[in-house]
């Protein structure tokens, strides 16, 4: 089933209107028009109905079809246009393209196939830039949304497109690094910066991280990678969070070997205090049993005697740990270093 295209004719005369539905009525298709005899009225019946396609008088009365353009731009009427023109003329032909217009017809050289055809093309070249726009916002939506500032540049360092986050990451960094703000410069100073930062991303950035902050002390890695065809994108992952559990691990780690030092140095105390003493009262016991002693004292003797041995045995398997554990802790260091 053929649809019925919707047309509205902006024109204060009621014999073009009546010319514009003859030629419609005959060429191919189905047409159905309605008719505005000022801009004023149009936009109120816009307003109201959508319109497969608007046909549009250069001239009523002392306003012309590019105002109309800007109008309808202003109160967001979105519609094919196609502007009528008593003479055609290349200048308002360009004027016309470039306030949105779909095209231009001279009303002197009108036919029923140059109408249809422009109606046809002006809404096929309409859905597609439509369906382009809703591509480039959702685009855009999801560039905004990544949690990543973005930038692109062509093949010759100049920027094609940046997302609010890139901005804020870029402008912060600026000001933390020369109090200045990327936001009081003009379009072309940042242009100009931002092709400068790509050269020195694109020069620092080797095998190695490569890291910048903000004013507050947030970490951004910076990745710069090629587009195919031509041209470079810029990435800034916020990794601030992960430097933090980075220090923390660290800090905890230097605690740990400081308590361990700790350890080997109280172990190593332990050592000479017991083991001195010890050994005084091994040699003492030896002297008493090599003089007589009646049967009740060398009982005494040899009591004291196997006390201090567990006591030496004790402190010798203390000792061990902790060699063990030292010897452990080197394995483990030189195995990260094999690594």
């Amino acid at each position: 089933m053929v649809s019925v295209v919707s047309v509205l004719l902006i024109d204060d005369d009621e014999e073009d209107f009546e010319i514009t539905r003859f030629l419609l009525n005959d060429a191919p298709g189905e047409f159905e028009v309605d008719w505005a005899k000022d801009y004023r009225s149009a936009v109120e019946l816009m307003k109201d109905r959508k319109y497969d396609v608007c046909v549009v008088d250069y001239m009523i009365g002392g306003e012309t079809g590019i105002e109309f353009l800007r109008m309808a731009n202003k109160e967001s009427l979105k519609c094919p246009m196609i502007l009528l023109t008593g003479i055609g003329q290349h200048d308002v032909d360009m004027a016309a393209l470039e306030a949105g217009a779909s095209d231009f017809l001279d009303k002197n050289n009108l036919t029923s196939a140059v109408l249809e055809r422009a109606i046809r093309y002006s809404i096929s070249h309409f859905n597609v830039i439509c369906e382009l726009e809703e591509q480039s916002s959702m685009l855009e939506t999801t560039l905004e949304s990544l949690g990543a500032g973005i930038a692109s540049f062509n093949e010759i360092g100049n920027l094609v497109h940046k997302n609010k986050l890139f901005d804020e990451i870029i402008a912060e960094s600026e000001r933390n690094s020369s109090g200045v703000s990327l936001i009081d410069r003009n379009e072309d100073e940042r242009h100009e910066y931002l092709k400068n930062k790509l050269a020195e991303f694109k020069n620092r950035i080797d095998d190695e991280e490569y890291i910048i902050y903000d004013s507050i002390g947030n970490h951004y890695e910076v990745r710069v990678d090629p587009i195919p065809g031509g041209g470079d994108i810029i990435l800034l992952f916020d990794i601030t969070a992960q430097k933090t559990l980075q220090k923390r691990s660290l800090d905890a780690k230097r605690q740990a070997e400081s308590a361990f030092k700790m350890k080997s140095a109280f172990m190593a105390k332990i050592s000479h205090e017991l083991r001195t003493p010890l050994n005084g009262i091994f040699g003492m016991l030896e002297l008493i049993r090599l003089t007589k002693a009646r049967e009740r004292q060398e009982e005494y003797i040899n009591q004291i005697f196997y006390s201090a041995s567990r006591l030496l045995e004790l402190v010798e398997n203390i000792l061990d740990v902790s060699v063990y554990e030292k010897n452990d802790e080197q394995i483990e260091k030189f195995g990260r270093r094999e690594t």
